[in-house]
């Protein structure tokens, strides 16, 4: 269940993909340059009830492969949304060749 917070960011269903593009934009730009924080993550994430584990969370200090990337762009399937960088997985893996 999405906090009430987020319904005054998409204030109804849209299946629009440059509509959809420019809220996610929007919403980071917002928390990325301004540190504001529209859906209160942190308090979201506060409250969950499963934690990672020491293992886990040791993992997540370790340096990233690049043979990890390469396999990893390697096994994504084409036809995929592009990030925030705008350059879709074919290019990627045409890149890697």
């Amino acid at each position: 269940m999405y906090p009430v917070g987020i319904w005054a960011l998409v204030p109804s269903v849209t299946y629009n993909s440059r509509k959809i593009t420019q809220i996610a934009a929007t919403y980071h730009n917002n928390l990325q340059y301004t540190g504001q924080d529209p859906l209160k993550l942190d308090t979201m994430l506060s409250n969950l009830k499963m934690k990672l584990s020491d293992k886990n969370k040791s993992k997540l200090h370790e340096k990233i492969m690049e043979e990890e990337v390469r396999y990893a762009i390697k096994k994504t399937n084409n036809e995929k949304a592009p990030g925030l960088d705008s350059i879709p997985i074919e290019l990627w893996k045409t890149m890697d060749d």
